[in-house]
């Protein structure tokens, strides 16, 4: 507040001021942080009684909340699961061009999801995904199951991965080779009858 009352703040820049501050400020540290776009505008716009520039500065702030505005409206309004994605690029596809091809993508991707879900629910039974999951540990196992569902029913997609973590609590439940040879086999039974 010195550093107004001393300076013209109709011509004082608030970058100016700011340097003013910083090289007479011995006992403290002078930090700048947040939105700097502003900082060529006179301090005027900020403090101080200007009439003249005040209808400048509103004029600026309106024009500038209006860009805002119209770059907001151009960028998607809405998110996303990463696991979704592919679904939802395959269902804006049928939406902007609703060709056969668009179509049929999409209705291969539901039923990919469709057929993930119908062959984890008969491997792992029960799929409560509010239920706390194991850290895994037993790497070796958890490497063997998902190598045998991608060698017998379908590489792991991006909406499939959220199954390992069934997987993982399967492995750490299981200290057994042959318990852990018993889930390889469900999931070989299970894949067959479905691919």
């Amino acid at each position: 507040m010195e550093d107004t009352d001393a300076m013209d703040v109709s011509t004082e820049t608030l970058s100016t001021q700011f340097n003013t501050v910083l090289t007479e400020t011995t006992a403290s540290h002078v930090q700048e942080y947040g939105t700097t776009t502003f900082k060529q505008e006179v301090i005027g716009d900020f403090q101080g009684d200007l009439d003249i520039p005040m209808a400048r500065f509103f004029s600026r702030l309106v024009a500038q909340a209006k860009k805002q505005a119209k770059d907001l409206s151009m960028r998607q309004t809405y998110t996303v699961d990463s696991r979704n994605a592919k679904l939802s690029q395959l269902y804006g596809n049928v939406i902007n061009n609703p060709s056969t091809r668009a179509h049929l993508e999409l209705q291969q991707e539901i039923s990919h999801r469709m057929k993930a879900d119908l062959v984890f629910e008969k491997i792992i039974g029960n799929l409560d995904f509010n239920q706390e999951f194991s850290l895994p540990r037993n790497f070796d196992c958890l490497r063997a199951l998902v190598n045998t569902y991608e060698a017998n029913c379908e590489p792991l997609s991006d909406y499939s991965l959220k199954y390992v973590k069934f997987l993982v609590n399967e492995c750490e439940a299981l200290s057994v080779k042959s318990a852990v040879d018993g889930i390889a086999h469900k999931i070989q039974r299970v894949c067959r009858s479905y691919f």
